[in-house]
């Protein structure tokens, strides 16, 4: 079983990891939105099953609005079904 707070850091992987294939880099001369650091103020998890491994986890983004300098959003998680299965 995952713990709660390795939760947390795959939802963190997969914002980031989304932001980095829009041209987004921690390093602002290499970056595409040189004045956008990426900054969570509020992070909230519910989980309505346990995730008992993290091969075939997948990520999703459910983004509700959008303003001029913030998203609100949810990032789903979902295992992946097994070949065969």
């Amino acid at each position: 079983m995952v713990h709660d707070s390795r939760c947390a850091l795959f939802a963190e992987r997969a914002i980031t990891a989304s932001w980095q294939e829009q041209g987004w880099s921690l390093d602002p001369d290499r970056s595409r939105y040189r004045d956008a650091p990426l900054v969570v103020r509020h992070f909230l998890m519910t989980h309505t099953e346990p995730i008992q491994d993290t091969a075939g986890l997948d990520v999703r983004f459910r983004i509700s609005r959008i303003g001029r300098t913030s998203v609100v959003g949810r990032a789903v998680s979902r295992l992946r079904p097994q070949a065969g299965s």
